[in-house]
C-alpha cells in the first residue's frame, strides 16, 4: 500500500486503507451532497483496531476544505471510514520520513 515519496492525493469513495504505515495526514478536500455528510479518519490499518483521529461533519450542500498548519502522524497508517452520501472526498497525504517508518519496524524493498 505504500507509495512513492512526496505528496499523495487519493480520491475516496468508499472505507478504505489510504497507507498501512507511518503517513503524514496533509489534508482533504470534501464536497458534500443534498444531504449532511460525514467521514472519520483513523490512525490505524482498519476502523476497529485504528485510533481516530478527526470525525468531519458537514451540512447539506456544503463544500469543506482543510490544509493542516502541519501534517499530522498517523504511525500505524492511514484509514477513512464511513464516507457517506458524498460528492467527492480528496485525502492529501504523504508516507512518513525514513526514520519514522524504520522505527515502525517498515523496511524498504
Amino acid at each position: 500500500m505504500g507509495s512513492e515519496s512526496g505528496l499523495n492525493y487519493s480520491n475516496v469513495t468508499e472505507d478504505m486503507c489510504l497507507c498501512n504505515e507511518p503517513t503524514l495526514l496533509w489534508g482533504f478536500v470534501a464536497v458534500g451532497r443534498d444531504l449532511g455528510w460525514n467521514f472519520k479518519i483513523y490512525d490505524g490499518r482498519e476502523a476497529t483496531s485504528g485510533r481516530l483521529v478527526c470525525w468531519i461533519k458537514g451540512a447539506q450542500d456544503i463544500s469543506n476544505s482543510v490544509m493542516f498548519p502541519k501534517p499530522i502522524m498517523l504511525q500505524q497508517g492511514l484509514f477513512v471510514d464511513e464516507v457517506g452520501d458524498m460528492e467527492d472526498l480528496l485525502v492529501i497525504w504523504e508516507r512518513a520520513p525514513l526514520a519514522s517508518r524504520y522505527e515502525a519496524g517498515v523496511r524498504e524493498s
